[in-house]
């Protein structure tokens, strides 16, 4: 007991320690200028933001701090004087804002109602696969119910307890997995239509999803058959031996040696020296078997779920049959699962790919609850009647006289025929349409879409948080620009005279650089090299070599010139750049994907660029040296107007 009320003391003092050096930080002042003082708490969360993070900001030392704080006590009296001169109230500026808003505002919203959320959901779906089976129906037009019926008498039999895949060869009309008793092997989300994943994630091993689940595709009856831990790739070597040998077929054959190589491994036999001797894979067998790495599903199916099965790196599989013949893999490496982060590019793809429409969908329908959305079916009628034989575009006089009536309305706002026929009007995709009464329906329901969004949108700012933050930073940025175009670029002059002068004082800063023209024959093998290299010696013309055989994809029909280019561009150019003379003839080297021969056609040393060829740089440079200049003029009109004085002493106790 005693125990227990001393943890609970020391954890009551050590948080009330914690709260008194946060509200000290509140009092610390770290500077001030004018009426304004500088808190080292405003201090650490300014730091944070400009480095990119409180783990960041920790590292920091204190002259980091200090030369953060004269830039931040700058920045904030460039914002005190705009204010003082009226920008924040400026016409032009506020009507910059709102377009930014405006352009911002949704994009941001899907990202965080949309694209956030159900990323983040299929990335801890995608931890996990499934293998899978089913039987699908495919609807015909107009035999839909029918279809319907037939499928939900095969879900009603296996219920009862017949055998799934006895009833997957008989009715599925999935070729493929037919065969299989319904198998599709495994799969994980993100590469199934929604209403089939969302099946799938709900099912246990061994279990039949208990409604037929409709798709693009047809009617499916689903069943799980595993789940585990998704691996993203593997790597993998493999040994090969194919049926056929000198033309012929020989299965017999073809088992026996892999049954001698697959016991010459069980006794400690090199996998890499057998692939090089005995796999028929050319593709692989001279870099030892190894496949790299792959993904589920890459491989055949036999190859893939032996691949897969296997645990440890090292670890062999038995004798693998394919349609290529006999296989022995070893697993030599396997990716852990990524993170959120280094996952979301491809899962913000897969998302919008397969299934963003349908989130937006439920978004808008959320919000048009939200916002009391009405659509008025009467004046929808209306307007098919006086529509249904025109083209997006046409009007006639019974239209002209329903466009003031109006189609839906939500949170105030209504929106009239005439709003959504110009809408419409607008729309490529829309283009040469026939206004039927379903390409009406379809259309409303996607512009109302889009406006409820428009007033979720236009609301962040009251209703997020984050959003305000961004909308706040933005506006600062455009009084800092708009403060240094009117103390700044603005007062930038070019004087001819001292342009010329500024040119010659700097002339070694406007350089062009090492240049180098070359030739190349490439080659992945090294024997092909080592024989194009002797053929030169003995006097093979090089232009007529590398137009023949040089293998570097686009090369052949340049007889391998690489042109003019930068000494620094890559690898290549910098092995040629040490070539003397034009005509000289490197060795043979090896080169990423295989060996290279290089021949120096011309080579140009850095050298002073004329008047001329420097003008748009030069230009450059003195609009900058004259904006320093002017940059420091302000700041220096700052100092004497707002007196700052910065307390660096106090900065030891950032971030502590």
């Amino acid at each position: 007991m005693h125990t227990k009320l001393t943890i609970i003391l020391l954890t009551i003092i050590f948080a009330c320690t914690i709260m008194w050096a946060q509200s000290r930080k509140d009092e610390i002042i770290v500077a001030k200028f004018k009426n304004q003082s500088i808190t080292l708490k405003e201090f650490e969360t300014a730091y944070s933001k400009n480095v990119g993070g409180i783990d960041k900001a920790k590292k920091g030392t204190v002259d980091d701090y200090k030369i953060f704080l004269d830039l931040y006590v700058k920045y904030l009296m460039k914002l005190a004087d705009a204010k003082e001169r009226g920008l924040d109230k400026d016409p032009s500026i506020l009507n910059e804002l709102n377009e930014y808003k405006e352009s911002i505002a949704s994009s941001f919203l899907i990202e965080k109602k949309l694209i956030e959320p159900e990323t983040r959901k299929l990335y801890e779906r995608r931890k996990w696969e499934y293998r899978v089976s089913h039987i699908m129906l495919i609807p015909q037009k107009g035999k839909e119910d029918s279809t319907y019926k037939m499928a939900e008498t095969v879900l009603q039999s296996i219920k009862k307890g017949i055998d799934f895949s006895i009833l997957a060869k008989k009715y599925s009309q999935d070729r493929n997995s037919a065969k299989e008793g319904g198998d599709i092997y495994y799969t994980t989300a993100g590469s199934l239509p929604l209403s089939f994943e969302n099946a799938v994630y709900s099912l246990k091993v061994g279990k039949v999803y208990p409604n037929i689940v409709n798709t693009k595709y047809g009617y499916h009856i689903i069943k799980i058959t595993d789940k585990r831990k998704r691996v993203p790739e593997i790597r993998a070597s493999h040994i090969l031996i194919s049926f056929t040998n000198k033309g012929k077929t020989d299965t017999s054959m073809a088992y026996n040696q892999v049954k001698m190589i697959f016991d010459s491994l069980k006794i400690g036999g090199n996998f890499s020296d057998l692939a090089k001797k005995y796999s028929n894979d050319t593709g692989s067998k001279d870099m030892g078997g190894d496949l790299g790495f792959f993904k589920r599903r890459a491989m055949v199916k036999s190859f893939d779920e032996a691949a897969f099965n296997l645990k440890k790196t090292g670890d062999l599989s038995g004798i693998v049959k394919t349609r290529y013949g006999y296989h022995i893999i070893k697993l030599t490496g396997k990716l852990s699962p990524s993170t959120y982060e280094e996952d979301k590019k491809e899962l913000v793809q897969l998302f919008k790919k397969n299934r963003f429409e349908q989130a937006k969908e439920k978004l808008a329908s959320q919000l048009k609850v939200k916002y009391k959305y009405k659509f008025e079916a009467t004046n929808f009628v209306k307007l098919v009647k006086s529509a249904d034989t025109l083209i997006v575009g046409q009007s006639n006089k019974s239209i002209d006289k329903l466009k003031d009536l109006t189609l839906f309305s939500f949170k105030g706002k209504t929106f009239s025929i005439n709003d959504v026929l110009s809408t419409i009007k607008t729309k490529k995709e829309y283009i040469n349409k026939k206004m039927t009464a379903n390409f009406l329906a379809k259309a409303i329901d996607k512009i109302s879409q889009d406006k409820v969004l428009e007033i979720e949108s236009s609301r962040l700012e009251d209703l997020n948080p984050k959003f305000a933050d961004i909308m706040k930073e933005y506006k600062k940025g455009i009084l800092i620009f708009s403060l240094q175009q009117n103390e700044v670029w603005n007062k930038v002059k070019i004087d001819s005279v001292k342009f010329l002068e500024f040119f010659k004082n700097n002339r070694k800063r406007f350089m062009w650089p090492d240049k180098i023209d070359f030739s190349e024959i490439f080659s992945k093998k090294d024997s092909l090299i080592k024989h194009y290299s002797e053929l030169i010696k003995k006097g093979e013309n090089f232009d007529s070599l590398a137009a023949k055989y040089t293998e570097r994809p686009g090369f052949k029909k340049k007889a391998g010139s690489w042109g003019l280019r930068e000494a620094k561009y890559n690898n290549l150019t910098q092995k040629a750049f040490t070539l003397k003379n034009p005509g000289d003839i490197s060795g043979l080297f090896k080169n990423y994907g295989g060996h290279s021969i290089l021949r120096l056609n011309k080579k140009i040393p850095a050298h002073v660029k004329t008047f001329e060829e420097a003008k748009n740089e030069a230009t450059s440079a003195y609009q900058e040296m004259q904006a320093h200049k002017l940059e420091n003029e302000y700041l220096r009109k700052l100092d004497e107007k707002y007196k700052p004085i910065n307390f660096p002493n106090k900065l030891s106790e950032a971030f502590k």
